[in-house]
């Protein structure tokens, strides 16, 4: 039969990556009933992670074996655990991943007042820790028109808008640059004019959606809106937790 390792007992480490904790467990296992309850011990004792992936192959052929992503992206977690124990060959091997969320919760949509209360409420963290921008979707609108503007990639654009989100918002074309070039002096290079017309012009098609989000708004009657807040804070939820971390 060929070799094949195993680990000899159970073994711990814990790791901080981007302020997230990651603790991983791995136990030497003689069979799937061993492996489950492996798993469910381990899940039951940090039940209040964010996730608890697993991977494990518990005969000694390496033929039988399961991994889980709980709640990962699919194929993201559990597969990769899984690759690890199958390329090192360890065998009659069960590894669980528990991962604690540390990061900020940044919510970018709107109705964005309704959608960072939903997100603090639903997550259970503290509302330090859920932080909600109007202006991040307008910034994003801003700099994609300035790109097709000037003919650039709107990734190498920096601009910004600013203030509560509506009809208050302001652009900040002071700090606004093209690859760290400042604006009036690329246009000056391109030989192209970006004067106060033209940037007034690309503000106020910046807020016609939120005019059309005020609009959708003001004819839905408030206990729709209530059950629409809480379906759409519940599917945030679901893909908050796969979030960038700040």
């Amino acid at each position: 039969m060929e070799k094949y390792l195993s680990v000899s007992g159970d073994f711990q480490s814990v790791k901080l990556i981007e302020k997230s904790r990651f603790i991983t467990t791995s136990r030497h296992v003689a069979g799937e009933e061993e492996a489950k309850a492996f798993i469910a011990e381990i899940s039951a004792k940090y039940a209040d992670a964010t996730h608890n992936c697993y991977a494990y192959i518990c005969d000694n052929l390496g033929n039988f074996l399961r991994f889980s992503d709980d709640g990962e992206p699919s194929g993201t977690a559990g597969m990769p655990m899984l690759e690890v124990l199958k390329n090192k060959k360890l065998f009659e091997t069960a590894v669980v991943v528990t991962r604690y969320f540390g990061g900020i919760l940044l919510v970018v949509s709107n109705p964005v007042d309704v959608l960072t209360y939903a997100a603090w409420r639903l997550s259970g963290y503290p509302r330090e820790r859920v932080m909600g921008s109007g202006t991040v979707l307008d910034t994003g609108r801003l700099k994609q028109l300035l790109g097709a503007e000037l003919e650039v990639d709107s990734r190498n654009i920096h601009a910004f808008i600013i203030g509560e989100h509506g009809d208050s918002e302001l652009a900040v074309w002071s700090e606004a640059n093209v690859s760290g070039l400042d604006l009036e002096d690329f246009c000056r290079v391109r030989g192209q004019t970006l004067g106060a017309e033209n940037r007034e012009r690309l503000y106020r098609e910046v807020l016609p959606a939120n005019w059309v989000l005020y609009q959708i708004m003001t004819f839905v009657r408030a206990d729709t809106f209530e059950v629409y807040a809480k379906n759409m804070g519940q599917l945030m939820m679901e893909k908050i937790t796969n979030a960038d971390l700040l």
